[in-house]
């Protein structure tokens, strides 16, 4: 009996090239196989049971194969479907620099993507000196307009200060034109709110007045409840603790570049100690 273990595993060995080259030649039979499903009598209460008459119907296994919906496939239709409503949105705040044409430049800029992207948001001159801007519009897009506002502040002059105070991606549009407006506020005191907190509230008033103007151009009441006073901008565009566009574009779309402390030595230390 000890011995017999042995005995059926040296029979199988012996066995397995004939069984492998019997399932090989069962595989190439079925490659090209038709699947013959029993048509279903709908007069039978019994789940599966054949019509009397026992005809069935011939599945071309190929086709199924080809014509199966794959995860990726559903959530590129998705994506397609959503396209002319989500978006990515930014907010950014700035001082009015020393030259004129913050405005200029934003309409500019508006003109020349608009022709091609769809572009909806709200830029406002707030009482002469802090400029606020939201824009909703594809990612490329936008981290082209960083890309120009850092050049409209250190060559241009036409704004300091630039902070981003948002950058969402893959969100619903909620303007849905763009303009740009000069608008008076009343003076706030900022208090001793938080940088992220401020800015966070900010930017949840811009969204609330867009859901509020729906598919106009908010309106001049809406200014007054929404926007907030340059004593707050003024607090947010002078902190470190939100992103200069130089900053967020080498942070977050940069090369991503490392040393590992085995470089840092030589010679090169081993992989495994032993």
């Amino acid at each position: 009996q000890l011995n017999k273990p042995v005995h059926m595993s040296a029979k199988r060995r012996d066995d397995a090239p004939a069984q492998r080259k019997a399932r090989g030649h069962r595989n190439a039979k079925n490659a090209d196989m038709k699947l013959t499903v029993k048509n279903k009598d709908p007069r039978s209460k019994s789940n599966g049971a054949a019509s009397p008459d026992g005809e069935g119907r011939e599945v071309d296994l190929k086709a199924m194969e080809s014509s199966r919906v794959s995860l990726l496939d559903v959530a590129k239709e998705i994506a397609q479907k959503r396209a002319h409503t989500r978006t990515t949105r930014l907010v950014y705040t700035a001082t009015r620099g020393t030259n004129d044409g913050i405005e200029e430049f934003h309409g500019d800029w508006f003109k020349k993507n608009s022709k091609i992207h769809d572009v909806t948001g709200l830029a406002t001159l707030i009482s002469g000196t802090m400029f606020l801007h939201i824009v909703e519009a594809p990612t490329k897009i936008l981290l082209g307009l960083l890309k120009d506002l850092i050049v409209a502040e250190e060559k241009k002059l036409t704004m300091k200060n630039v902070k981003i105070m948002a950058f969402t991606e893959e969100v619903s549009r909620i303007y849905r034109t763009w303009t740009c407006e000069s608008v008076a506020m009343d003076p706030d005191d900022a208090g001793d709110v938080e940088i992220l907190t401020l800015s966070w509230g900010i930017c949840k008033d811009m969204l609330k007045m867009g859901i509020d103007a729906k598919a106009a151009t908010p309106t001049k009441a809406m200014f007054q409840k929404y926007l907030p006073s340059t004593q707050k901008l003024v607090k947010v565009s002078s902190s470190n603790d939100l992103c200069t566009p130089s900053e967020y574009l080498k942070i977050f779309h940069s090369t991503v570049d490392f040393t590992m402390d085995s470089e840092k030595h030589w010679p090169a230390m081993d992989l495994v100690a032993f």
